[in-house]
């Protein structure tokens, strides 16, 4: 994985990523980035800063809380291209669920347990006190976001 600064080309940092990364998101301090494989790692010094430890199938899709301080993690969004193409799709093996986990330690602190088929998609509110999210059971849910 690269950082590159677009203005000057330059390479901030360059550092390896194990197990396949699909996906990253940038933390909103812009101190952080976390991947699909679990890992946050420091963005400049390349670093991992932790790990994500709960129970959840990777890849995960992973959602920084405003605050930068809790990601929201569902591992359903890359089987929504299969519920596409085939609304009559039962995906009965995968997690329904939301984990919001502590960036410092890598545990979940919450588990949403809401819906009956796979997240599609999630979000933060821009407050960080609620999660909204999407699901394969048609429903969007918005709970309470664990603090």
């Amino acid at each position: 994985m690269q950082i590159i600064d677009i203005p000057t080309d330059k390479q901030l940092a360059s550092y390896p990523v194990n197990n396949g990364v699909s996906a990253l998101a940038w933390s909103p301090n812009g101190v952080y980035l976390a991947t699909s494989n679990g890992d946050i790692f420091h963005a400049l010094t390349g670093k991992i800063f932790t790990s994500y430890k709960g129970s959840i199938k990777k890849p995960i899709t992973t959602i920084w809380s405003p605050d930068s301080k809790l990601i929201a993690s569902y591992e359903g969004s890359h089987y929504l291209s299969k519920y596409v193409t085939d609304p009559n799709f039962v995906d009965t093996g995968k997690d329904a669920t939301i984990h919001v986990w502590d960036i410092t330690t890598g545990q979940d602190i919450f588990v949403y347990q809401g819906h009956q088929r796979p997240v599609s998609f999630a979000a933060w509110s821009p407050d960080g006190t609620k999660i909204a999210s999407a699901s394969l059971d048609t429903t969007v849910q918005i709970w309470q976001a664990a603090r």
